[in-house]
């Protein structure tokens, strides 16, 4: 009896965090992926050109939305130029469901986005 409980234990529990690598390994590719569409509309906006048409994932935090509610926020960071000569860093936030924050380096287009500058 024992051991019938240890092999539904070992057997099912290999499946259970296979699922929860699978689910993890998704849901990080769909964030990635709204990273990336966020960072060409917000340099497009801008003006600038997103360099090698790619974010990188920074970190992860827990935070709390606008109802109050404990949410994962993750960081994103790309690069940008506005000539062609220069890289300059931007970074974003977003959960699974909004963009928190996007803010770019400064530079020398004529205008900066500080810390506080957001996408809307």
């Amino acid at each position: 009896m024992f051991w019938d409980a240890v092999y539904w234990l070992m057997t099912y529990g290999v499946w259970f965090v296979l699922a929860l690598i699978i689910y993890w390994a998704y849901t990080r590719a769909k964030l990635k992926d709204i990273a990336l569409i966020t960072a060409k509309r917000y340099c497009q906006q801008r003006s600038v050109q997103l360099l090698d048409e790619s974010v990188a994932w920074s970190s992860a935090r827990f935070t709390r939305d606008n109802r109050g509610k404990l949410v994962r926020a993750h960081t994103f960071s790309f690069e940008f130029t506005v000539v062609g000569d220069q890289r300059y860093l931007g970074t974003m936030e977003l959960t699974r469901k909004r963009v928190l924050d996007v803010q770019l380096e400064s530079h020398l287009s004529g205008h900066s986005d500080g810390p506080g500058a957001t996408l809307h």
